[in-house]
């Protein structure tokens, strides 16, 4: 158990000048749950003294209770990654039954083909019914935790109001903490950037560099939950929005980070981490002219964006145009001379243009 410093607590009761020397824990009583002795003269808490207890007895109630809201916690959590993890296989197999690749059809019989087309034919009134059903219990399920979450928020004191001072003083530190990001100490910056976030919790800054720190760490799960919250805090956060879908698409969940990609280009369509990030996200997915598009338009932003012309390198690779590929990973080898993966397309597309 973390070791606890109570503070001085008043009495509620503006009439009486003790501290509070005592806690009550029953469940049933309306009287205020904070206890000094005259309340006790006056009668208070008589009827369930076996549940009156002293000032100590709070360090280990609030760790018991954090731990079995935790648990709470974990066991929703569980249950939402279940339901993610049903609609992942579903579209999985969706794509499975209903679309055909290059790679497929060129190992199929007449017979698995017959039935591929039928299937795919099949289609339409498949995505009409799937639609309905996702969207049913899509919109049941919302409404429910919804309901859920309107109530939590009417019966829930207000515990987070933060203090001008601690504000400022938050935003203060921030900077010192990005500027330690910035500089690559990513375990010195998160040391402040914690700081900054006991102050204010809604440091929507500090939330995303936190983020960007655990990113540079590989902690991917913890960076999500980072930028899960600043968007919480503000869900027009640029950053966030679009260091969010980085995390995804290193995730590998392309279609989803593209989503994110999306909501951050409406509110900055120059946005440079953005237009790559989706391009890139295509590329994975094969849409390579897609992909080019945004890659395009983040070189015409910024010409020397090494990401996006090793992207683009890759796209037209893909695509057999070695020359133009060739360029690119040319391009970015000038601003990284030392990187493999480059070098080694560099490599593949000169001795495709010499076998042509």
């Amino acid at each position: 158990m973390n070791q606890v410093e109570i503070p001085n607590f008043k009495c509620l009761n503006q009439n009486h000048t003790q501290s509070i020397e005592q806690i009550c824990f029953n469940k049933q009583c309306t009287d205020s749950r904070l206890i000094c002795q005259q309340c006790l003269q006056k009668g208070l808490h008589q009827q369930h003294m076996k549940e009156v207890l002293g000032l100590n007895a709070l360090v280990s109630f609030i760790d018991d209770n954090n731990k079995s809201c935790d648990t709470l916690c974990e066991t929703i959590s569980k249950q939402g990654d279940l339901v993610l993890d049903s609609y992942f296989k579903l579209k999985n197999e969706i794509k499975n039954k209903y679309q055909i690749s290059n790679k497929r059809l060129q190992i199929m019989d007449s017979g698995q083909l017959n039935q591929a087309i039928s299937q795919m034919i099949s289609l339409s009134d498949y995505k009409v019914y799937i639609s309905k059903t996702i969207m049913d219990l899509s919109n049941e399920w919302k409404l429910k935790v919804d309901k859920q979450i309107q109530e939590l928020l009417l019966k829930t004191v207000n515990f987070t109001e933060v203090r001008k001072d601690d504000e400022k003083s938050s935003t203060n530190l921030f900077n010192k903490g990005f500027a330690l990001y910035n500089n690559q100490k990513f375990d010195d910056a998160l040391q402040i950037i914690d700081k900054t976030l006991k102050l204010n919790p809604k440091n929507r800054d500090s939330l995303w560099c936190k983020g960007e720190c655990l990113i540079m760490k590989n902690n991917l799960d913890e960076a999500l939950n980072c930028y899960n919250q600043a968007i919480s805090v503000d869900p027009k956060h640029l950053n966030s929005l679009s260091a969010k879908g980085d995390c995804l698409r290193g995730l590998g969940q392309f279609d989803e980070a593209i989503i994110l990609y999306d909501q951050a280009l409406s509110i900055n369509s120059k946005h440079l981490d953005s237009l790559y990030g989706k391009g890139d996200c295509l590329r994975e997915l094969g849409k390579y002219n897609e992909s080019l598009k945004w890659l395009n338009q983040a070189l015409s932003i910024y010409p020397q964006d090494y990401f996006s012309l090793q992207s683009k390198g890759v796209c037209l690779q893909e695509q057999q145009n070695f020359s133009e590929a060739l360029k690119c990973f040319e391009l970015a080898l000038k601003i990284s001379p030392f990187d493999q993966f480059n070098q080694i397309r560099k490599n593949k597309c000169e001795l495709s243009l010499k076998k042509n």
